[in-house]
């Protein structure tokens, strides 16, 4: 599996490290595609780092990379995820004949929130009174987004915040389409904010 680097083309900065491209890069930035085993991408982005004059955020962002790049963490993640849009394909069906509501809550992580992406979204959502239920899915969809599909909630009441980040709640069928799109996951979000052409697009 390649992975690509986008890079900042004023600073050389690295913005983020994704498994796959999809569509131009925008104004900007360049994409370099990176050793295919993870293991050598680290030794890339330490020696980048080094090579930039190193510092303390770099190093702390490389740790919580490979924290979530354990083996035991990828096999997780993608079962958590296709466990998510296996239930968010019956939870549209479900509504679709019912007529009932049910939400999607995205989190699009800042950098030093996607070590323990999960833990972020949970005390996030315990500061506003949410509790998830066992009927709830809490899903990594990417490196930067976390994914919570709840039903019979209508996201827009619960009016949740991050203090860094961002939120995006989908609300069926008021959102529908956006859900949709996520289904065939073809949601702009899934996408990191580099590469999106709107940040807050549906």
């Amino acid at each position: 599996m390649p992975f690509y680097a986008l890079v900042d083309a004023r600073t050389g900065d690295i913005i983020d490290v994704v498994t796959y491209l999809d569509g131009p890069s925008p104004p900007g930035v360049m994409v370099v595609e990176l050793p295919a085993r993870w293991e050598d991408v680290e030794a890339y982005l330490r020696a980048r780092r080094r090579d930039r004059g190193g510092g303390g955020g770099g190093e702390v962002l490389l740790e919580r990379d490979e924290q979530s790049h354990s083996k035991g963490e990828q096999r997780r993640e993608m079962t958590d995820a296709e466990e998510f849009y296996a239930r968010l394909e019956a939870q549209l069906g479900r509504s679709e004949t019912e007529r009932r509501t049910f939400s999607v809550l995205l989190f699009d992580l800042a950098p030093a929130d996607r070590g323990d992406g999960h833990a972020f979204v949970l005390e996030t959502l315990a500061s506003h009174g949410q509790e998830l239920l066992p009927c709830d899915v809490l899903a990594r969809l990417r490196e930067h987004l976390v994914a919570v599909l709840m039903p019979d909630i209508d996201a827009r009441d619960q009016r949740i915040t991050v203090h860094r980040g961002d939120i995006l709640a989908l609300v069926y069928p008021h959102d529908a389409d956006a859900i949709r799109s996520l289904a065939r996951r073809r949601h702009p979000w899934l996408k990191p904010r580099a590469l999106r052409t709107d940040a807050r697009s549906a």
